[in-house]
């Protein structure tokens, strides 16, 4: 995965992920939804089979590069504890 800021302002970003899809781009954009200070989060894919995830994130508060990190570790701490759960099966 790499990250690739198109825009970066106070309360508005805009970037790529390359080598992701749907999958994790939908769970990523949740997250920061979830956010209190996330005003909008969205994400789209120009071509269903060449398209890199686009997003735009606008905050209302703190930075969208904050709320961008607060997301990726909520989905770490998912990812991992269904790790462990898979573990003990």
């Amino acid at each position: 995965m790499e990250l690739d800021i198109k825009e970066d302002l106070a309360k508005k970003m805009v970037f790529s992920l390359k080598g992701e899809g749907h999958t994790f781009s939908n769970l990523l954009a949740s997250k920061i939804r979830q956010n209190s200070d996330t005003k909008l989060a969205t994400y789209r894919v120009r071509h269903p089979l060449l398209g890199t995830p686009e997003f735009l994130v606008e905050t209302t508060n703190s930075g969208p590069r904050k709320v961008l990190g607060k997301a990726a570790e909520d989905v770490k701490k998912e990812a991992e504890k269904a790790r462990k759960l898979f573990e003990k099966l």
